[in-house]
């Protein structure tokens, strides 16, 4: 009876055994099947992400580049003006082309952190690195040209120090202006000649643009053609600033419109004050040459673009 007891006890840890074993199994397996399952869907969602977001990032790599190339024909353009001026004033002109350069430089640091993110999306390390080195040249470049602006930047501050050097042997007839921006606010004209101010305009009579009594005109076509009456005119300056006449004058200019001076030479002086105090004053306005003789033009136009 003993020895069949054993035999008993020894068949039933036996089969605990088995069944322990073969439950350790199956539940390893489940997990395996679950865990192959879930490594799956994950890579799935991610081939089918990634496509995706690698295109938005060119896009944004595209709209960038395009920014930096608007942004460097700026500089261009303004290192181009800095460098028709004789003499003057250069404070302004740096300051604008180091913005320009700060904005450069904003937008360069932009797009390498797009490429980089560009990258990051690739398989693997190598296909990373083969990419940067694809994207290297063109990052050189870019560092190139901002080394380029920067030397620029340093040339217009040699020219600065060069006209403050001279400035006090500049003439006194000299007009020393730079462009301020472009706008589609229509001119309204005024000229400036042997201390006096003429309105030209123009202004509305009758429903129609016409110029001011100060002139006489005639109308050709598109081409108005105007003659200043003698004895008309306002002051320019009194005591050293804008005449109380010009500034009514200045004040009754519509809102739609940019006053315009026709400086003549033998009042150039004289502009230079009046321009000074509109500038402090943050008044728009735009000026030119005027040609000599008591004839001046201008065109009637509806769409165009001017700067001041």
């Amino acid at each position: 009876m003993r020895r069949r007891r054993e035999d008993a006890s020894s068949l039933e840890l036996l089969l605990d055994t088995m069944c322990n074993t073969f439950g350790g199994v199956m539940f390893i397996a489940i997990s395996l099947v679950v865990v192959i399952s879930m490594v799956r869907s994950a890579s799935r969602a991610l081939e089918e992400n990634a496509p995706r977001k690698l295109e938005q990032l060119q896009q944004e790599l595209a709209r960038l580049e395009r920014e930096a190339a608007e942004s460097r024909e700026s500089v261009e353009q303004r290192r181009e003006l800095a460098g028709l001026l004789a003499a003057g004033p250069m404070r302004e002109e740096l300051e604008m082309l180091a913005a320009q350069e700060a904005q450069v430089r904003r937008l360069t640091d932009r797009k390498l952190a797009q490429e980089a993110k560009s990258a990051v999306l690739r398989a693997d390390a190598a296909v990373r690195r083969e990419a940067l080195a694809k994207l290297r040249p063109e990052i050189d470049g870019l560092e190139a040209k901002r080394n380029a602006a920067e030397a620029a930047r340093r040339e217009l501050e040699q020219k600065l120090e060069i006209i403050r050097a001279n400035l006090d042997s500049s003439p006194a007839g000299t007009l020393h202006f730079k462009v301020l921006r472009q706008s589609s606010r229509i001119p309204w004209f005024l000229v400036v000649r042997n201390g006096r101010v003429w309105r030209v305009g123009p202004g509305k009579r009758d429903g129609r643009d016409v110029p001011e009594p100060d002139v006489e005109f005639t109308v050709s076509g598109t081409v108005v053609s105007c003659t200043l009456k003698p004895g008309a005119g306002v002051p320019t300056l009194a005591d050293g600033k804008i005449s109380p006449e010009l500034r009514r004058i200045l004040d009754a200019v519509p809102g739609n419109r940019v006053p315009e001076f026709w400086v003549d030479p033998d009042s150039a002086k004289e502009f230079f004050t009046v321009r000074e105090q509109l500038k402090q004053e943050k008044v728009m306005h735009g000026w030119g040459p005027a040609l000599a003789g008591d004839r001046f033009e201008y065109h009637i136009t509806t769409q165009a673009t001017h700067e001041y």
